[in-house]
């Protein structure tokens, strides 16, 4: 009996043994097929586009070169005296500004007194003809400008069209402002009227010049920097003129032109620069 009972417990162990040592065996190799692999091409699809995207720079960092072109600037002025005097220059600026002339001294080497600007010289030359033959004034037309200017600017397109409407804005509106003086003269818009419309002006030169500040960035190149330090003058002076109510016709007309003629002869200024 005892015999027997011995050879029972080793079958049975030798079966366990077995069973189990298959268990392991299927549960190494489970294992084994279920563990991903570090070269697994599902994870690769899912990293590659969303580097692609974080790395990819903004739109308004993109940068292009473009050639733009600042049309040439050509006025005509209306010259009463050419003096090497400095004080007599004044005297004689003096005389004409009671008449509602400018007074504007241009120095280049000589003074000059200048009386108003006109975009032609038909108008220039037919003004001149008038005052000598109306009032027996003796002057000259004086013609001034600067060549037009190419660039080849590289920077994002939202910064270049702003550098563009900027400078145009500043042509067109210094001309709108200068043609006030000569409304009032021929009597069609009055003292009022006229400090509404440059308020207008300055309106438009200031939009144009924050446009510009807003798009050109912490690193604002020189040509941009020197257009806004010019159209911030400009409307830092109108508006004061815009400002000041109690003037009479001939005061506010000769104001007119003389910050006309100050636009005019930066404006000029800035274009030459450009060109050196």
């Amino acid at each position: 009996m005892r015999t027997r009972r011995v050879r029972v417990r080793r079958r049975r162990s030798g079966r366990l043994l077995w069973v189990m040592s298959a268990l392991m065996l299927l549960t190494a190799l489970a294992l084994h097929l279920w563990v991903p692999k570090v070269s697994d091409p599902v994870r690769e699809e899912t990293l590659s586009p969303a580097s692609a995207v974080t790395t990819m720079p903004p739109e308004s960092e993109q940068r292009v070169t473009q050639e733009i072109e600042f049309p040439a600037l050509e006025r005509f002025l209306i010259q009463f005296g050419v003096y090497d005097s400095l004080d007599n220059a004044r005297v004689e600026a003096a005389r004409y500004v009671e008449r509602g002339a400018a007074g504007y001294l241009l120095y280049d080497g000589r003074y000059r007194v200048i009386g108003a600007a006109y975009e032609s010289r038909e108008e220039a030359d037919s003004v001149a003809g008038r005052l000598k033959e109306e009032e027996g004034i003796e002057c000259y037309v004086y013609e001034t400008g600067a060549g037009a200017v190419k660039l080849r600017v590289t920077a994002a397109p939202e910064q270049i069209d702003a550098l563009v409407n900027a400078e145009n804005a500043l042509r067109e509106q210094s001309l709108a402002f200068g043609n006030l003086a000569y409304q009032l003269d021929s009597g069609e818009i009055d003292e009022a009227q006229a400090c509404i419309e440059i308020s207008r002006c300055v309106q438009a030169i200031t939009l144009a010049r924050q446009s510009l500040l807003e798009v050109a960035g912490e690193k604002v190149n020189q040509v941009a920097q020197d257009l806004m330090d010019m159209m911030e003058k400009a409307e830092e002076n109108l508006s004061k003129l815009s400002s000041f109510q109690e003037q009479t016709r001939l005061d506010l007309s000769s104001k007119i032109k003389y910050n006309y003629i100050e636009i005019l002869e930066q404006h000029r200024g800035y274009l030459e620069s450009l060109s050196v």
